[in-house]
């Protein structure tokens, strides 16, 4: 919980030194960075699964093509994981976090705000032609 609230509350390099500085001293940064590993290709299996989900769910609930501007969501959400996981290489990538500056912990926090806010939406499309298409049935 507390790696999502850095992610989306951390918009300066102050406050993301003090957390990675805390999380030295009790031991985690080890743990930090072991994430990264599978977090580095995270983003590239959920966008596929939610465009193919979404897709599916469009295609019976038979939805308009006007609609297909709505699979941008998880395309867009994707790369904003990356760009975020890139800047968090970046800040792990040197002694004593000297490559935290201003303004890439901005860039970061926007790009996982973009992310959750895209990739939650995306689930809401879904579910909500899932259920139309449960409705059309009827």
């Amino acid at each position: 919980v507390e790696v999502i609230w850095l992610q989306i509350t951390s918009f300066d390099a102050a406050t993301y030194k003090d957390t990675f500085t805390r999380w030295e001293q009790m031991g985690l940064m080890h743990s930090y960075r072991a994430h990264l590993i599978m977090d580095d290709i995270h983003w590239l299996w959920y966008t596929l699964l939610l465009v193919s989900m979404m897709s599916l769910a469009m295609k019976k609930a038979n939805a308009p093509a006007k609609s297909n501007y709505l699979l941008m969501l998880p395309i867009i959400a994707g790369p904003c994981d990356a760009l975020e996981n890139y800047i968090q290489h970046v800040f792990l990538s040197s002694p004593g976090f000297v490559t935290i500056v201003d303004p890439l912990p901005l860039i970061g926090t926007l790009a996982s705000i973009t992310k959750w806010v895209f990739a939650l939406a995306a689930i809401l499309v879904i579910f909500s032609y899932i259920f139309k298409s449960k409705i059309n049935k009827k």
